[in-house]
């Protein structure tokens, strides 16, 4: 089985650190704290939360998925959870950094192309993402419940790295050019990185 992680979204009020009643779900689901990473929305209250189990276990199992549903109702009633099947994660140039931005880009494809955007993703764009200077981790997840289908996200040190030369030049090919107009119903969020409480 190709590993999971759960994607929890959710409004959040102002602050830098985790929700509290998040984390109490998270933990009274059988998950570890350290598996809850949350982002916030740089232009709105819009937090993305990622139950990221230790890279060694295959991942969230349907049953820890409905134990976590179970626990959110009480808690945050209004948060949603979409199940991510992992496509692809790389460690990036700055691995051993610790990130503090978060850049998504949810998006389906035409039919007709959906083959070239995984080969496109598989073997530049993905890699070529995670070796720019700043990035800590890139990452691409198929989503097994609502849409859009592709999920990709980037682990930035500095919100700078994101449109940096390096960055930039990595969007700027060919193929780059032929894919990008086959995206639909696409969402570019930048998040800035909570810390746990």
């Amino acid at each position: 089985m190709t590993r999971r992680i759960l994607l929890l979204r959710f409004f959040g009020e102002a602050g830098d650190e985790v929700p509290a009643s998040l984390a109490t779900a998270v933990a009274r689901a059988g998950f570890d704290r350290s598996d809850l990473v949350v982002h916030r929305s740089l232009d709105s209250p819009q937090c993305y939360g990622y139950v990221y189990p230790a890279p060694q276990r295959r991942g969230v199992s349907d049953e820890a998925c409905g134990r976590l549903r179970t626990a959110l109702a009480e808690a945050m009633p209004a948060a949603t959870i979409t199940r991510l099947q992992a496509l692809m994660e790389i460690d990036g140039a700055a691995a051993a950094a610790t990130p503090t931005y978060h850049y998504v880009v949810e998006t389906d494809v035409v039919d007709a192309a959906d083959a070239d955007l995984n080969a496109w993703y598989d073997q530049e764009h993905l890699p070529g993402l995670a070796s720019v200077p700043g990035t800590v981790r890139a990452a691409r997840y198929r989503s097994l419940d609502d849409g859009p289908r592709y999920h990709a996200c980037y682990e930035l040190v500095a919100q700078e790295t994101f449109g940096s030369p390096a960055w930039l030049e990595v969007r700027a090919s060919d193929w780059s050019s032929r894919v990008r107009p086959m995206f639909r119903n696409t969402r570019r969020t930048m998040f800035r990185s909570l810390s746990r409480s």
